[in-house]
């Protein structure tokens, strides 16, 4: 696990600046505390900097950037390859030779003599870039379900690449200017969805893409791997479902046990991560160290005493913290410098005090349960979805799908006048518009409602655009309803919000957090499987059945927690003084980027109904502090 930055000068003559790449590296030391290394090609051409957090092959040889026999080719990689072993003994009989033991050695062989077409064979999360010296051409490339980010820079003859937004920002020639349609899908979908950033001129690489830029400058991203390519589901019955589904659960946790360094996990005492920590210590994982995070005066939402019953099952060495206002408010000046952009949601918070953690308690990796919800149907607000969908299917077949549409339409608008059932308002007069129902698990601002709190000089915020052209028009037309959710979560609200909000904050206490519900062979084998079979016994019910062995009947029975935050808790006890200066008096809103009117009526309607506007405010609070750091660079505390 490291920081990688690098750059070509693909339209200039003038060689790349080495004390610009060391000072993009320098950026961020977090990711990589164990090691670091520079590489400048003798043409000038292009260059690396690199940093080192040690866990596969502990000694120099593991050293990056890596050259092939007669620097020919020159890599670094971000992450982790669990297949390099099987790989590097395919290398080794076509004749490669290997001076060390590390991941990233094979992979470099593996491109050497592949070219763009070896990523496919990598199995693991990663961001790569490998620089062809013969054909001065580079490679980057972002692993398929997008757990390592990778953003670039494309301007003027030069291409920036760099693991975190703050390593290109630290390059003199990239600018700090916001990309307001960015900020608009931020505001809607709590991260702004690839290939766009909330800075202008930056991107993301978005999963299951690579990119390679040669003298002719670079061309457009292109998808080696895609939730759709997944094949066709077998007719198989339940009990083979629950058993395969076991089988690649296992098998993914047994992949990410590989290290040189310690393993824990983080857990919280629900069914993901306690058959994570059950198939650890399956897999032969000894002396698991498992951390936990509880949030004071909530005792609604500590699961820290289911998560003791699990470590007492299976032995771990567990550890917990508790999150209140106070840690709240001593983190907020720093959580925006982590997350390089805004991300809207609050569980940062208690992310980076169980990250940091663990990093105290002399742990470098963990497993988490990220991803199983989206996967098997865990959460219990995805079956109106369903349900809805399933009475259209049916009124459709019987009048037509324009009428239904239009009688949607009708009955939204009378629900509408007298304000009740607001979701189901919503849900119906997207199927009037003839708009997908589910637009993803994580929305907050309507595009109505971005309209309202932003300002009209920074113009149409595009959201509509970034569903008619981004994850929706990817999803395959075979798929079921619940299949199409799962892969637009896949696309979109996983590797844009939660994964990188486990990125960021472990990352910042130079933690590597590892997801094996979101191994692809997984979930190749579940994204087609039909939802009568998926929800045969209830939410989740499929990978309940496959672990029931592992974990107690009671816990397997609990119903859905999450892993929630107390905001309008936090917001009361950090008070009207703080939300006032930090909110309602920021740069973004006295600078007139926000309409004042109508942040201060999100407070005023908070104040008079907590549960009202808590998790908008949030994003909102978030937007304020990133421009303060990023773009006004006063930070507001």
């Amino acid at each position: 696990m490291c920081g990688i930055a690098g750059a070509f000068g693909w339209g200039r003559a003038s060689a790349v600046d080495a004390a610009a790449l060391r000072s993009m590296s320098d950026a961020m030391p977090h990711r990589g505390p164990d090691d670091e290394g520079l590489f400048v090609d003798p043409s000038g051409a292009a260059g690396f900097s690199f940093r080192r957090l040690s866990i596969v092959d502990l000694s120099p040889a593991g050293h990056q950037p890596m050259s092939s026999e007669g620097d020919r080719f020159t890599l670094m990689l971000n992450g982790e390859i669990y297949n390099h072993l099987e790989l590097r003994q395919g290398l080794v009989e076509r004749g490669h030779r290997f001076t060390g033991r590390s991941d990233a050695e094979a992979a470099l062989h593996l491109i050497e003599e592949a070219g763009a077409d070896g990523v496919r064979e990598l199995h693991g999360k990663f961001a790569v870039a490998v620089w062809a010296r013969e054909t001065e051409r580079l490679l980057v490339a972002r692993d398929r379900l997008g757990v390592k980010p990778l953003y670039y820079w494309n301007r003027n003859g030069l291409f920036l690449f760099a693991s975190e937004i703050k390593s290109l920002l630290a390059h003199p020639e990239v600018a700090r200017t916001v990309d307001w349609e960015g900020v608009g899908s931020f505001l809607t979908f709590m991260a702004t969805p690839s290939p766009r950033t909330c800075f202008e001129g930056i991107r993301k690489l978005p999963p299951g893409h690579l990119l390679e830029i040669t003298r002719a400058g670079a061309g457009e991203p292109r998808a080696y791997w895609d939730p759709a390519s997944a094949p066709a589901a077998r007719s198989v019955g339940f009990e083979e479902a629950a058993a395969e589904t076991r089988r690649l659960v296992a098998l993914a946790v047994r992949r990410r046990c590989m290290a040189d360094v310690p393993i824990g996990a983080f857990l919280s005492g629900g069914v993901d991560s306690s058959a994570v920590v059950a198939l650890m210590a399956e897999a032969g994982a000894s002396h698991i160290k498992t951390f936990s995070v509880g949030y004071e005066d909530a005792v609604d939402l500590d699961e820290r005493r289911f998560a003791r019953q699990v470590s007492d099952q299976f032995g771990t060495e567990h550890r917990e913290v508790i999150v209140g206002a106070k840690e709240v408010a001593a983190f907020l000046p720093r959580l925006v410098v982590a997350q390089d952009e805004p991300l809207g949601d609050p569980v940062c918070v208690p992310l980076h005090y169980v990250s940091r953690l663990a990093r105290d308690s002399g742990i470098k990796v963990v497993q988490l349960g990220e991803g199983a919800d989206e996967l098997f149907c865990g959460y219990p607000w995805y079956l109106p979805y369903l349900e809805e969908d399933t009475r259209f299917q049916r009124l459709a077949g019987l009048f037509g799908a324009g009428p239904v549409r239009a009688a949607s339409g009708l009955f939204a608008k009378s629900l509408g006048a007298i304000d009740r059932a607001p979701d189901l308002r919503r849900l119906l007069s997207r199927r009037a518009s003839a708009t997908p129902t589910f637009l993803g698990g994580a929305v907050v601002f309507s595009a109505e409602e971005v309209a309202d709190v932003l300002l009209p000089a920074h113009g149409d915020c595009g959201v509509g655009n970034i569903l008619a052209k981004g994850a929706l028009a990817r999803a395959r037309s075979d798929f079921d309803m619940l299949s199409r959710m799962t892969d637009l979560e896949l696309r979109q609200r996983l590797p844009e919000l939660l994964l990188m909000r486990v990125d960021k904050m472990g990352m910042a206490n130079s933690i590597e957090g590892r997801v094996p519900f979101l191994d692809h062979e997984l979930v190749e084998f579940v994204l087609p499987l039909p939802q009568s079979l998926k929800l045969e016994r209830g939410l989740k019910g499929l990978l309940k059945h496959a672990v029931r062995d592992l974990l107690p009947p009671p816990l397997l029975a609990r119903p859905k927690v999450g892993f929630p935050a107390p905001v309008a808790r936090w917001f009361a006890e950090l008070g009207e003084p703080f939300m006032r200066k930090a909110l309602l008096e920021s740069p973004i809103v006295r600078g007139g980027c926000l309409k004042e009117d109508a942040v201060a009526g999100l407070w005023a309607a908070h104040r008079e109904n907590p549960r009202r506007n808590a998790v908008h405010l949030w994003l909102l609070l978030n937007l304020a502090a990133w421009h303060a750091e990023w773009i006004e660079r006063r930070p507001l505390w």
